[in-house]
């Protein structure tokens, strides 16, 4: 039996059956399209940083891709919260999702924040902090596809599109997880 990391309770609806979603959720063009356009700033730095290479300095680009997966990462735990909320469900699993990502947020905080720079020698551990921020959002994205898929009955439009959107995700951070490794050897 596989690991449940978060489970939200499921409310019996009016009706006495299981709680469920409604089967039509419509997706229409343009969620579809921001979905899918939304993966622009995941992929454009992670492609970049290939094509300048070790010898440029990166963090600009390391600090947008960041920001905007902790960003989009805000937004979709926002998104399950309210709609916990809406459905009579615990928010207790988005709500713990959301404190995950600003821990995340405090390690951003850390590389690049002037006092702490002054205060400890992050440059000593700056590789390795930087890994695992990447590592950790990397995670994130799948935990987060794995609550939601778990607790609400989506269709299989939208389980196959985030599930699309969650791989491309991945893969970009996996990009940077991989050139930082490229990057120490």
């Amino acid at each position: 039996k596989p690991i449940i990391f978060l489970k939200v309770r499921r409310q019996l609806s009016r009706s006495g059956s299981n709680y469920h979603m409604p089967n039509e959720i419509k997706l229409n063009k343009s969620a579809l399209w921001f979905g899918y356009f939304g993966l622009i700033p995941f992929m454009l730095p992670s492609i970049t940083i290939w094509l300048i290479g070790t010898g440029v300095p990166i963090d600009p680009l390391y600090l947008f891709f960041c920001t905007y997966s902790l960003l989009i990462g805000c937004f979709l735990t926002g998104t399950l919260w309210s709609f916990s909320i809406h459905e009579n469900l615990s928010p207790l699993g988005p709500i713990v999702l959301f404190l995950l990502l600003f821990m995340f947020s405090l390690l951003l905080m850390a590389l690049f924040y002037p006092v702490t720079l002054s205060v400890i020698n992050i440059y000593a551990i700056e590789e390795n902090v930087s890994l695992l921020l990447l590592i950790s959002l990397m995670l994130f994205f799948w935990v987060l596809f794995a609550f939601e898929i778990r607790t609400y009955n989506y269709n299989q439009h939208y389980r196959n599109m985030r599930f699309r959107l969650t791989l491309a995700v991945f893969v970009a951070h996996l990009s940077w997880v991989i050139f930082f490794i490229v990057k120490l050897f």
